[in-house]
C-alpha cells in the first residue's frame, strides 16, 4: 500500500482499512512506508492528510477489525543515520531524541497482519464485564443466525477458565 494511507482523510481511511480487511484472507500481509509524522518528508507534502504512527494501527479493534503489527522499521533521516554510523550518537541517544525533535525519522516500515480469528489476548488483562456481555451478545447473534461454528468458539472462549469473571477466578 505503500504510503496511500497517509493520503486518506481519517474516515475513508478507516473506510479503506475495513474494506480491505474485510477482503483479505486470515493472515493477509499488507506493507507500508509512510513517513514519520514528526518529519519534513511529511509536513512539506500537501498529500498527506493523515498522521499515522504503528500504534495507530492498535485502535483500528474499535471498527471491528484487527491487524497485527508483525514488523515495525524506522528509518533515519540521513543526517542522523551518518550521526549512529559514526558513532556520535547512540540507538539509545535516537531513542530519546526522536520523541523530542522533528526530521529524526523519516520513515516507518510497516507490516501488518490480517487477524480475523475471534480469539482475544488476555493474557495481560482480565475479561472486563462489558467485554464478557459484548462477547455474550455477538455469541447470542451468532446463534440467532445458525451460525454455530463462530458461536462455538466464543462460547469456547467464554468457558474458558483464563477468562472467567474476577469474582470467580478467586474460587479457581
Amino acid at each position: 500500500m505503500g504510503d496511500l494511507p497517509c493520503r486518506l482523510s481519517r474516515p475513508d481511511l478507516a473506510l479503506a482499512l475495513q474494506k480491505i480487511w474485510h477482503i483479505s484472507k486470515e493472515g493477509a500481509q499488507i506493507k507500508l512506508r509512510i513517513p514519520h509524522p514528526r518529519h519534513d518528508v511529511f509536513l512539506a507534502d500537501l498529500g498527506y492528510v493523515s498522521a499515522l504512527l504503528p500504534e495507530t494501527f492498535e485502535h483500528l479493534n474499535q471498527l471491528s477489525i484487527r491487524f497485527e503489527t508483525v514488523e515495525a522499521a524506522f528509518i533515519l533521516d540521513p543526517h542522523w543515520k551518518a550521526a549512529l554510523d559514526e558513532k556520535k550518537v547512540t540507538f539509545e541517544d535516537i531513542q530519546f531524541i526522536s520523541k523530542q525533535a522533528s526530521n529524526v525519522i523519516q520513515w516507518i516500515d510497516l507490516q501488518l497482519q490480517v487477524k480475523k480469528s475471534l480469539w482475544v489476548e488476555t493474557s495481560f488483562s482480565p475479561l472486563t464485564t462489558a467485554m464478557r456481555q459484548q462477547l455474550q451478545s455477538q455469541l447470542q447473534a451468532h446463534i440467532a443466525r445458525g451460525d454455530e461454528k463462530a458461536a462455538a468458539i466464543i462460547r469456547q472462549f467464554l468457558d474458558s477458565p483464563a477468562n472467567a469473571p474476577l469474582e470467580e477466578k478467586s474460587k479457581i
